[in-house]
């Protein structure tokens, strides 16, 4: 690359927005990273029952990051909606990117995360305006018993966009694999990880100790895949044998009340507080008042909030599920089945005894020299740099 700044197009499919400030933060992250490196415009395109007008767009620049957001009417009239908001989508992307490129310029290239519409995009450019791209997958639909990845359609055009991108990467290998089963090749393909902030998730300063023994959990609260439910049940088991456990439920999603529900159900609702949604330093000085981490997880991509809880000092159980084993090294916690609630009930009461054993400084280390922001973002540099030298 030349001394002057390349400018990166991110395209995501996820990204935080006015309706979930957390929804594909990991994606946001990626743009900070390369951001001391790089000028970086986001164009996010979203669909919402909420519109009073069929376009509505927002223009962020707080943090550096030239965000374009456009929010369109979703049609719901019977028979013609899908056709109706195809065409709404592919307006609003036309419009954002009239503005970006009036605003901004033509950006180097283009970054698209999450497959398939935003890599169609990235496609589009590519075709009429001669701007390469780069392709990031997160999504775990590609696994075979995820059962998701269908749609004759849909894969021929997957299988093009990512034929065609000037490179490709994943956040792990597992899901690489995934892929490349499904039938989606691409010659220069990289695995390249989600980043955290490490001077947000840090050490507690504090003693912790106390005459309770808390666990914690964060996810989006969807039962299919963080399995939820199972953690409620292996907690309600673990604190028959241990009355100082008490377990901590970050988050909120589509399963959240149902796991509340439970909760009260088994009567251990005293023993469980539910945090709801919370921002990252937020989420940050809650773990600090709790000792390690429990993720039930059928099936994972990355599992970002593994990092946050080492960078932090935080042991985790875990299950060996997609991206897991690759992400958590035994020495920092325990790897268990998916879905066998008497091996994480055990695992509770096993790490209850044992969480103090854990190497703090090593657990930081570990997430410091493999996921923060400047290795990545260094990372990414160099995954864009052999496209724009080319």
């Amino acid at each position: 690359m030349s001394n002057k700044k390349p400018s990166i197009l991110f395209l995501p499919a996820w990204y935080p927005n006015r309706y979930d400030a957390m929804f594909g933060l990991f994606v946001k992250n990626h743009a900070l990273a390369i951001l001391p490196h790089t000028n970086v415009s986001v164009i996010y395109v979203q669909s919402s029952v909420h519109n009073s007008n069929i376009y509505e767009v927002e223009i962020n620049t707080k943090e550096g990051i030239y965000e374009h957001f456009t929010y369109f009417k979703k049609c719901s009239l019977p028979g013609i909606a899908s056709l109706i908001n195809l065409f709404r989508m592919l307006m609003a992307y036309r419009m954002a990117w009239k503005h970006i490129n009036n605003e901004i310029g033509k950006p180097d290239l283009s970054h698209a995360h999450i497959l398939t519409r935003a890599g169609f995009i990235s496609l589009l450019l590519k075709t009429f305006h001669k701007i390469p791209y780069v392709i990031t997958e997160h999504w775990s639909r590609y696994y075979s018993f995820n059962d998701s990845y269908n749609g004759y359609f849909r894969k021929i055009i997957t299988k093009i966009v990512v034929k065609n991108a000037n490179a490709m990467s994943t956040v792990s290998n597992s899901l690489k694999i995934a892929m490349n089963e499904a039938g989606l090749q691409n010659p220069n393909w990289q695995i390249i990880p989600n980043s955290i902030d490490t001077n947000i998730f840090v050490p507690s300063k504090e003693d912790t100790e106390s005459s309770k023994i808390r666990l914690f959990h964060i996810s989006c609260f969807e039962d299919k895949s963080k399995n939820v439910s199972g953690i409620i049940r292996a907690f309600a088991q673990a604190l028959q044998s241990n009355n100082k456990l008490e377990l901590v439920m970050i988050g909120t999603g589509i399963d959240h009340k149902k796991v509340v529900d439970l909760a009260n159900k088994l009567k251990i609702n005293d023993s469980i507080e539910f945090t709801g949604e919370l921002t990252p330093l937020e989420v940050s000085k809650k773990i600090s008042t709790c000792q390690f981490q429990v993720l039930f997880s059928n099936y994972e991509t990355f599992a970002i909030v593994i990092i946050e809880s080492l960078a932090a000092g935080k042991p985790v159980i875990a299950t060996e599920a997609g991206a897991i084993p690759e992400v958590l090294p035994k020495e920092y916690g325990m790897l268990i089945k998916p879905r066998d609630e008497q091996a994480l009930s055990n695992a509770i009461l096993l790490m209850a005894n044992n969480y103090r054993n854990y190497d703090i400084e090593a657990m930081r280390n570990y997430a410091i020299n493999n996921y923060d922001k400047p290795k990545v973002g260094k990372l990414l540099m160099d995954f864009y740099s052999q496209v724009i030298s080319n």
